[in-house]
């Protein structure tokens, strides 16, 4: 039930930072806009980090780098594409803007990429502690007449075998 409600948090908060980006990037406010986006990536990341008991690392990798794309996409038509004035409708490309959306693009493919196979990377924890059964110490036959056996009586065998 809580994993449920989990699930609708975490979807809630980034579905709410999509939206408020797309709405500061129509509005022309590309600081707010990545102000949105970052703050949603992160309390997303932060909900997770503190609320579930067994992370998907693939998922987080795979929102890294949706997000990633979303963003690098929004850069590149703010600061790589120019509008020119003469011939109508017109454009140029910003080496800058390119080089800027390229190089966030390649921040967030890196760290999702990390994410998704983090498992793979790390090895697994080696746990310390053995489970073992002790070992039983009480003798298996409860006599007290018991005679230690000499060499000549073994060779003879002149002894008697106690049954188990």
């Amino acid at each position: 039930m809580i994993n449920k409600n989990l699930k609708w948090i975490k979807n809630g908060i980034l579905s709410i930072g999509l939206i408020l980006f797309l709405y500061a990037i129509y509005q022309d406010r590309f600081e707010s806009s990545l102000i949105f986006a970052f703050t949603s990536i992160l309390a997303w990341l932060c909900v997770g980090l503190f609320w579930e008991v067994e992370k998907n690392y693939k998922l987080i990798g795979n929102t890294l780098i949706g997000a990633g794309l979303i963003i690098s996409i929004s850069i590149f038509f703010n600061f790589g594409v120019e509008p020119t004035a003469i011939p109508l409708g017109g454009f140029v490309f910003n080496n800058d803007g390119i080089w800027k959306a390229l190089s966030i693009l390649f921040l967030f493919l890196v760290s999702g990429l990390l994410f998704r196979y983090i498992q793979e990377i790390v090895p697994a924890p080696i746990n310390p502690f053995i489970d073992y059964e002790p070992k039983n110490t009480e003798p298996k036959f409860q006599s007290d007449d018991w005679d230690i056996i000499s060499e000549e009586e073994l060779l003879m065998e002149d002894y008697e075998k106690i049954k188990n």
